[in-house]
């Protein structure tokens, strides 16, 4: 026999009720679904309700992937525009921003580190002891958080610096509104 009890069986009150009945389907705090029947006029209004919503969804989705390409398309053209204005060499790990007077544009040139791990296994065994006998079919995966390794002392990240590549992590760029121009918001000053 079940432990489970009944959920309709809680009153209003707090109180168990003893078989208490299934409350109407006008009480319930949502409407029930219409039972799906074939050709029934319920099923051909869901249908319908459905079958617009999806096409809303499938529009929506479109323009959403025409703006990103646009938007592609666009930070490409502020970063050609800018690089070719300024001459940045677009190096990683380095920023620059402009104020245009309405807006403040950043560019940062993002770093993307990879870490060889098989060297750094060979680096750990060399520097610090075997790294345990382990079966081929199992790999360990080996890094260097970012961070801890800026921190470490001179000698130590010399050793790891072999297994350590900087590579391009791609632009950022951010637009971050500055000044409301006046005369086209309709403001005043």
């Amino acid at each position: 026999m079940s432990d489970l009890k009944d959920p309709w069986s809680i009153l209003e009150d707090g109180s168990e009720a003893e078989d208490a009945p299934a409350p109407e389907a006008d009480t319930l705090p949502f409407e029930p679904a219409p039972a799906i029947m074939p050709d029934s006029e319920a099923t051909a209004e869901l249908k319908s309700k459905l079958g617009y919503m999806a096409g809303q969804m499938e529009t929506l989705e479109d323009e959403l992937a025409a703006t990103k390409a646009k938007l592609k398309d666009l930070s490409g053209a502020m970063l050609h525009t800018f690089v070719s204005g300024t001459g940045w060499d677009e190096k990683p790990g380095t920023s620059h921003s402009i104020d245009t007077g309405t807006h403040e544009v950043g560019f940062e040139a993002r770093e993307r580190v990879r870490w060889d791990g098989d060297k750094l296994r060979e680096i750990v065994a060399e520097n610090y002891g075997s790294t345990e006998a382990m079966p081929p079919f199992i790999r360990e995966k080996y890094a260097v958080d970012s961070d801890l390794y800026e921190e470490m002392q001179p000698d130590v990240r010399s050793l790891f610096e072999p297994a350590r590549s900087v590579g391009s992590g791609g632009i950022k760029i951010t637009v971050n509104r500055t000044h409301t121009d006046d005369a086209t918001a309709g403001g005043t000053a």
